[in-house]
């Protein structure tokens, strides 16, 4: 009987480490896959205040007013967290796109004249991560 309980108890002891590694595993992943989400939003940050400074830029002393026109610097179209490109440009509002670099998912927001990103969407794990941009930062 006692030699049952004991195999009993090994048994139990070993379901629940492996339940704290599962757990330790999945913890990591969750903070990786929300590193990437962060790098990629704030890059978009970046470029939305890019796109902003074209559209209140001053042509012969008067405001410029429209997105149209504008484009993507090369150098912000690639890191090494993820690709970006504008998929629609018109006279108020560009809508900008990150992809992770490490198909973790898509993350889209659009910028107004109003000079803020909002309309956030997220696709793949990025849409079951909740944190500090959730899903409308």
């Amino acid at each position: 009987m006692q030699s049952k309980n004991t195999i009993i108890t090994v048994i139990i002891v070993i379901v629940i480490i492996a339940l704290i590694i599962i757990i330790a595993r999945r913890t990591d992943d969750i903070a990786v896959i929300e590193k990437n989400r962060t790098q990629i939003v704030e890059h978009m940050q970046v470029i939305g205040s890019l796109a902003f400074d074209y559209y209140s830029s001053e042509i012969d002393d008067v405001e410029r007013g429209t997105f149209e026109g504008f484009t993507l610097p090369e150098e912000y179209a690639h890191t090494d967290f993820g690709t970006f490109e504008l998929t629609t440009i018109n006279q108020q509002s560009v809508t900008i796109q990150g992809v992770s670099a490490h198909e973790y998912g898509v993350v889209r927001a659009k910028i107004d004249s109003s000079g803020q990103l909002h309309d956030w969407s997220y696709t793949g794990y990025f849409d079951t991560i909740p944190g500090k941009y959730g899903l409308q930062p």
